[in-house]
């Protein structure tokens, strides 16, 4: 396969309806923080540990989203995409990082992707490793509305595309906890659309949040050249919707929790009316 990319888009809750206009929720820089570490010791590409310099919500390494509240455009930066450098590999190409950091409404979104260099590098299975996901898994990133891997490849157009895709899914996430199951397939811009879902093992057992689901997008293109273009005119309304997806799923979570505390306190409460009824009959 050619011309790989490798992107985690990342959604955190950065203010709650009980936060006042002026402020942020307490966890709100979370997801650059946990860049940032992940830049200093696993990731190690220049401009990832280096993060907080290129953001406007943070001045002198310090969070202060003051500047944000009089920005007329989502991103966080001055001058776009930031270019992170590469890190080298032990099959003597490099791979290479961008940053597109933005804000929309109460939601940071960060799209960290990976893409050999040079970009036409043959990738095999056992080198989708160098991409390093295992370093980007949902209780690493700690994004609380969750995150999705967004994974393209030019295939062969006489390739299973199927087979194809779940050896991409079980190839990326070698190393990690996370077993993918397919969950849907469809047509991207008149690509092959596989989605996965991974839940991790931590979670497995108990109610799993969507914080530590593992959302997978795999697009294969076999036959088509435009993709690109067509990919870069949609891309804005593509991370909207991926957005809305992760915030559904985070309020129905909450829902159910809630659901469940309710149902224990009205439990408690009925038995202390059953109790006090008992006391009041007694002359």
């Amino acid at each position: 396969m050619k011309n790989v990319t490798f992107s985690l888009c990342a959604f955190h809750l950065c203010h709650t309806f009980t936060d006042a206009p002026d402020e942020m929720d307490e966890n709100a820089d979370r997801l650059w923080e946990n860049l940032v570490e992940i830049g200093r010791t696993d990731l190690q590409f220049p401009g990832l540990a280096a993060l907080k310099s290129k953001l406007i919500c943070y001045q002198n390494d310090r969070y202060n989203p003051s500047r944000e509240w009089e920005r007329q455009t989502p991103w966080l930066t001055e001058t776009g995409p930031l270019d992170l450098g590469y890190i080298p590999t032990p099959d003597g190409f490099k791979i290479g990082a961008t940053l597109t950091p933005f804000r929309d409404n109460d939601t940071y979104i960060a799209d960290l992707t990976l893409s050999p260099e040079p970009p036409s590098q043959e990738i095999q299975f056992n080198q989708l490793q160098y991409f390093k996901a295992k370093h980007l898994i949902p209780s690493i990133v700690r994004a609380e509305l969750g995150q999705t891997f967004l994974l393209y490849a030019e295939v062969e157009a006489a390739e299973n595309t199927r087979n194809f895709a779940e050896q991409f899914a079980i190839a990326s996430l070698a190393g990690t906890s996370l077993n993918p199951v397919s969950t849907y397939d469809g047509s991207f811009f008149g690509c092959r659309l596989y989605e996965f879902q991974a839940i991790e093992a931590s979670s497995a057992q108990t109610s799993a949040q969507p914080h530590s689901i593992c959302h997978i997008l795999i697009v294969l293109n076999a036959s088509q050249p435009d993709f690109a273009s067509l990919a870069n005119q949609g891309y804005d309304s593509l991370l909207s919707l991926l957005c809305c997806r992760h915030k559904i799923r985070y309020i129905q979570a909450q829902a159910r929790e809630s659901n469940r505390s309710a149902r224990t306190l009205y439990a408690k409460i009925d038995d202390r009316l059953k109790q006090f009824s008992s006391a009041i009959a007694i002359p």
